[in-house]
């Protein structure tokens, strides 16, 4: 695991309000979340396919400018945490290369995909569940802390 620094709770309490006042997209997440809730729940006219759907068009708009078939691990990363969002993390690539030296050609990152899962099942295992936000899913607050430190250098670990 290339990983260096494990958060704790000061780290993810740290994060939550930088996360919050500097990542816009955070609203396109939790829309997303609310869509798939409600399309499982059957309330809206809506698959839940569809509305995963529309957070990968939404979020990765430049992605699929260029690649129309399938996402691609990111993308499939970001599909799995909406299906089953208390269990499979988010993560983009430099995330990745953080945690598991990073992404390999598509059809080969499941194992690292695996390993950072794992990863983070420690992580909320360290910090117990209560360093994140009344109603906050546990993998969410380290996926901040993940972004703003990996992804865009907003924090340092």
């Amino acid at each position: 695991m290339a990983v260096t620094h494990r958060p704790g709770r000061d780290d993810l309490a740290r994060v939550y309000e930088a996360f919050r006042a500097r990542e816009s997209r955070d609203l396109f997440y939790r829309a997303a979340t609310a869509l798939v809730r409600l399309a499982r729940d059957g309330t809206v006219d809506l698959t839940t396919g569809g509305a995963v759907a529309v957070l990968l068009r939404t979020w990765d708009s430049a992605y699929y400018r260029y690649h129309r078939n399938a996402p691609g691990s990111v993308g499939a990363a970001k599909a799995l945490h909406l299906l089953a969002p208390q269990f499979m993390p988010l993560r983009d690539g430099a995330i990745a290369a953080e945690y598991t030296g990073g992404l390999g050609r598509t059809g080969t990152n499941a194992g690292r995909y695996l390993e950072f899962t794992r990863e983070c099942r420690e992580q909320a295992i360290a910090v117990s569940g209560d360093a994140v936000a009344p109603g906050e899913n546990i993998l969410k607050a380290p996926d901040e802390y993940n972004y703003c430190a990996s992804s865009k250098g907003w924090i340092t670990p």
